[in-house]
């Protein structure tokens, strides 16, 4: 059997799930007189089919919550891009139907009062926002400034074929302000095909990055940053591990080495 602990995520769930997979053997064991107790017999008898039916009903309504949370805090891309897909599902999933019973409109209350508290920001609105991004643009009209062309030095090459380079782009037809470059990328990228929500939308854009090079740049500003501090929070799990009282004094590089061997081997 699995135990409800308020320190670890869905234990309550799994607990209610386990109890109803193994009610049956639950019941058996209960009518064995030389396994059980006549006590532990009648909290069974307790349990009424209505108890049985809300279990099942937690367990429908609370297996999205579950699969979210094991979504966002997995160890493989676990990134911000995730959060709103699965803010609106679950937006979407605990709204009360008709056809709940008073038992589950009660809990999506309740799951969804707490999840709205925590997430302030709106969810955006496609068509309302759709004019927001194509408004954008540089006060000098170019995507590069000089600063930025400073901050990263050429490399010998690029500094060996600058007049070439510079000769190219002038041949090159290129009539479109920033304004409006960043309107057709945003028109080409709504155009596109939606990906599988199991795809990496990192990897997405960066194979994109030749067809859409403005937003590519820009998601991997927001789409690095992860979903959940529970990463985080194993990597400091696995550093008290590695790092004894013996290794207490090893260099800072010594020890992210150990760590990182930790985690990748």
């Amino acid at each position: 059997m699995v135990l409800d602990v308020k320190t670890r995520w869905n234990s309550l769930f799994l607990m209610v799930e386990r109890f109803l997979e193994q009610y049956p053997a639950l019941q058996a064991a209960a009518l064995d007189p030389r396994l059980r107790k006549p006590m532990e017999k009648d909290k069974l008898d307790r349990i009424t089919d209505e108890d049985f039916i809300r279990a099942e009903e937690f367990i429908k309504v609370m297996k999205v919550l579950y699969t979210s949370t094991l979504c966002v805090s997995s160890e493989k891309s676990p990134t911000c891009g995730q959060i709103l897909p699965i803010l609106e599902k679950l937006k979407d999933h605990f709204t009360a139907q008709e056809g709940d019973s008073l038992f589950v409109s009660g809990i999506k209350q309740k799951v969804w009062t707490d999840l709205s508290g925590r997430y302030q920001l709106p969810l955006p609105d496609l068509e309302e926002d759709s004019d927001t991004t194509q408004e954008a643009e540089y006060d000098d009209g170019t995507l590069i400034s000089e600063e930025e062309e400073e901050e990263n030095p050429k490399t010998a090459l690029e500094e060996l074929f600058a007049e070439e380079e510079r000769e190219l782009r002038t041949i090159q037809p290129n009539t479109l302000t920033s304004a409006q470059r960043i309107r057709q990328e945003i028109q080409l990228y709504r155009g596109l095909p939606p990906i599988p929500m199991a795809e990496d939308p990192v990897l997405w854009c960066w194979r994109k990055r030749d067809t859409l090079p403005l937003l590519a740049e820009l998601s991997h500003s927001y789409l690095c940053v992860q979903a959940s501090s529970t990463p985080s929070e194993r990597v400091f799990s696995t550093a008290g591990d590695t790092i004894s009282k013996e290794r207490s004094r090893i260099m800072p590089d010594k020890a992210d080495m150990l760590i990182f061997l930790q985690k990748n081997c």
